[in-house]
């Protein structure tokens, strides 16, 4: 997920949640929180959840992305890590996966603000 912030006509870093496989574990690696994940695929494949993620706290739903290259491919344990945001500098490549679906933006958006926002702020 990226988010480009504007303030006083300044441009500042995009921001970015990262997708990640954790060397193929998902959200199954020490140290991950299950809670502040989603499984990422793009759309003309099924999510793939792997046992136990669910009971171990993943309750978002999947992401569907349409990639930017048809020959393109998304790793099964793809996941998108809300909790974790980073800066971006403008002169730092990144590479293209495509674009989330419309009708899962607004699911990307409250999964966003669900991990990183106060009770009060969303």
């Amino acid at each position: 997920m990226v988010r480009q912030s504007f303030t006083n006509s300044e441009t500042l870093p995009e921001t970015v949640s990262g997708i990640s496989t954790y060397s193929g574990r998902a959200t199954f690696k020490q140290g991950c929180n299950p809670e502040d994940h989603a499984v990422v695929h793009f759309s003309n494949v099924y999510p793939t959840f792997f046992d136990g993620e669910v009971a171990r706290g993943m309750h978002a739903e999947a992401i569907r992305v349409y990639p930017a290259e048809s020959a393109d491919v998304m790793k099964p344990a793809s996941r998108i890590n809300f909790g974790k945001t980073v800066a971006i500098e403008k002169n730092v490549k990144v590479k293209d996966i495509g674009q989330v679906l419309p009708g899962d933006m607004s699911k990307l958006v409250k999964f966003w603000r669900e991990a990183n926002l106060e009770e009060d702020e969303q």
